[in-house]
């Protein structure tokens, strides 16, 4: 060939004459050819290949009998490709669709189980808006499980001016500067065909990915690719930004009609996508006395025709009145007053306000600091979030720990140490009867410590039941059997049987006569606290708990739940222990070759148990959890252990 790319007329590569050029030196390219084959049989249906070219992927895409529609902005490639289809023996045409389009403003009728592009397409646009139009035109016509495939070349700091010598033609690669574009030129006899090709990052297109709503699912980088160039492989899927953002899970589950509940009786719930499932956890531990008690409902319904919005925000109602009637004397008048507020965590936060004024009150404002333990659980409000005692990302958020201070559970020598420390700057200990996890209950040794320290220092004792109060570990309140009373009870789950965002503070008269005495306002109000329907709610449920005796019910069902579990860790290697009260108990799990099964594998076990035993279970620590319904029937807890030992088998299979 004679002259060279400085002296022979030049043309777009993508041209007329360009394009036949193209495709004699790319057809017989089979790079990444293989991977994205295996990508694109991950899906069903048919395929959208962007920026097809002459057929250079259009072909092998062909040869796994799915319809491909083949799209290019240029009419050339286009024709060409058609040309080829025309003369191919295997009758590929049947199956392929060319299309004269832009790939950045496109619009099919068909939903795609797989859109291709290949190599150096993304790269041939002018920026990151183009590439965005292109990937929104792909989340719009890909289907629900449709995967998306692309390749990207980019530039490594190898990467030098090349010039290979071809048959007929010689190609010359020329990077710029900072090695972020290449001017790709081939030259034939007569002319030159050229196209400014961008390099872009890997991690780049995965933001961008990311930012367009999509979950990168692979990547994989192609074999054999030269030095001077990195090829990569994204295989990436609709991440479906649905309206509903549900609490603690992963993007990837939401909208997923498994985990949807549409009603629930009893201790059965039916969700979305028509399964059953026995509920081996009274919802969030809360629904104690079953789903959809008629008494309670109606309760409800009553106070809310009665007033729509009623609240404790400077004002009272009667039903707040009437509910904190009943759990003064539910609780023997161990206490004085209630306050109400929406959460447990909310709950908390107020905890640690009472307990802070109080001290102000007495004259001794620098008692602030308030003491919980390791792995307690408190909420996840802001001031909740800094006293509950695993991290769970408090750094992350920012949650204040500078006046919470953390020891062990039932550790007397760590409470004695700390309070011989610092108990004149103590405002509070806070403690759950049973750790929030379920894996831990106080031993009658720290209980009496506990008290011992109140004895010695005069702190505050805080025993948040937001999870055990309600019969959930035998008695209304575990902590109505210690040899001392709180002087802050906090109680929410259970408090309304799970209808409500409600939960209370019972105030002993210890601190309420401190406030009382002083005159003081307390500064914690919530719009919703202590409102006319769940004050109704409250009520309802202590007469509930009455009609239907839960509490014996609960003792009943804590000795069937000891024989179930023992008949359980008999015939289930995999269980290695069993912690807990009553009706509140936690299992911890192995894997096959005996080792603690890691906290990451958690969710997995709680999936199979849903999707394969057909029960819900929330997960522990290095284990799962049950809290079964106190009136749950002797038939469905034989259902939920026979789940129980279906999805633990299904685990271990998929496991081993």
């Amino acid at each position: 060939m004679s002259g060279s790319p400085a002296t022979l007329s030049r043309d777009d590569l993508y041209s007329v004459g360009g394009s036949g050029v193209y495709d004699a030196i790319t057809r017989g390219d089979n790079a990444e050819i293989p991977e994205i084959l295996r990508a694109a049989m991950r899906s069903q249906g048919p395929i959208l290949e962007l920026a097809a070219g002459s057929g250079r992927i259009t072909f092998p895409l062909l040869t796994l009998r799915r319809p491909v529609t083949a799209l290019d902005l240029s009419e050339p490639m286009i024709a060409l490709l058609r040309e080829r289809l025309a003369t191919d023996a295997r009758r590929l045409a049947e199956r392929c669709t060319p299309v004269v389009g832009d790939m950045t403003d496109f619009r099919f009728d068909t939903r795609f189980g797989a859109v291709v592009v290949g190599t150096t397409s993304l790269s041939l646009l002018p920026d990151a808006a183009a590439r965005r139009r292109v990937f929104d035109r792909v989340r719009e016509h890909l289907a629900d499980d449709g995967v998306f495939v692309l390749t990207n070349v980019e530039l490594t700091e190898s990467a030098a001016a090349r010039r290979v010598e071809l048959d007929g033609a010689t190609l010359t690669e020329t990077p710029n500067g900072d090695r972020t574009r290449r001017l790709i030129q081939i030259a034939v006899e007569g002319g030159v065909f050229e196209s400014s090709v961008g390099s872009i990052s890997q991690w780049t297109l995965r933001d961008e990915l990311h930012a367009a709503g999509f979950l990168i699912e692979e990547a994989v980088e192609i074999p054999g690719t030269p030095p001077e160039y990195r090829n990569t492989l994204l295989v990436a899927r609709a991440r479906s930004l649905r309206p509903l953002w549900p609490s603690l899970t992963g993007w990837d589950a939401h909208g997923d009609d498994g985990r949807c509940v549409v009603s629930a009786h009893g201790t059965t719930v039916q969700m979305a996508d028509g399964s059953r499932l026995v509920c081996g956890t009274s919802g969030l531990w809360n629904v104690n006395l079953g789903y959809g008690d008629p008494a309670i409902a109606a309760a409800i319904a009553e106070a809310t025709t009665a007033s729509s919005y009623a609240g404790v925000f400077r004002y009272e109602n009667v039903y707040a009145r009437q509910a904190a009637e009943d759990l003064i004397r539910l609780t023997d008048e161990r206490f004085d007053t209630v306050v109400f507020t929406t959460s447990g965590g909310s709950a908390n936060d107020a905890v640690l306000k009472i307990a802070r004024q109080f001290w102000a009150l007495r004259d001794m404002p620098h008692r602030k600091i308030v003491a919980g333990l390791e792995q307690s659980f408190h909420g996840l409000t802001y001031g909740a979030f800094g006293l509950t005692g695993e991290d769970l990302g408090r750094s992350l958020y920012g949650a204040e720990t500078r006046l919470v201070r953390h020891i062990p559970a039932n550790d007397v020598d760590a409470l004695t140490a700390l309070m011989s420390r610092a108990g004149g700057t103590i405002g509070a200990l806070v403690v759950e009867p049973v750790l929030g996890t379920g894996n831990t209950v106080l031993t009658a040794e720290f209980v009496e410590a506990l008290g011992a320290a109140r004895d010695a220092h005069g702190v505050l004792l805080v025993v948040d039941e937001v999870a055990t109060g309600f019969g959930r570990t035998g008695p209304l309140f575990a902590s109505s059997e210690w040899p001392w009373a709180p002087d802050l009870l906090v109680t929410s789950k259970g408090l309304s049987n799970g209808t409500s965002a409600i939960a209370a503070i019972l105030v002993a008269p210890r601190v309420a006569r401190t406030f009382h005495d002083a005159g003081a306002v307390l500064v914690h109000a919530e719009t919703q606290a202590g409102n006319a329907a769940s004050c109704a709610a409250i009520s309802a449920t202590v007469q509930r708990f009455a009609e239907l005796d839960a509490l014996a019910r609960g003792a009943r069902l804590a000795a069937r739940l000891d024989t179930a579990i023992d008949d359980l860790i008999a015939t289930t290697p995999s269980i290695t222990g069993v912690q807990g009260r009553g009706c509140f108990r936690a299992l911890s799990l192995s894997l096959s070759d005996g080792s603690a099964l890691p906290q990451a594998q958690v969710p997995d076990v709680v999936a199979a148990l849903r999707t394969t035993g057909r029960v819900i279970v929330h997960p522990g620590l290095a284990g799962i959890q049950l809290a079964p319904a106190l009136t749950m029937t002797e038939d469905a807890l034989a259902a939920l252990f026979s789940g129980i030992r279906i999805g633990l088998a299904a685990f271990a299979a998929r496991t081993s």
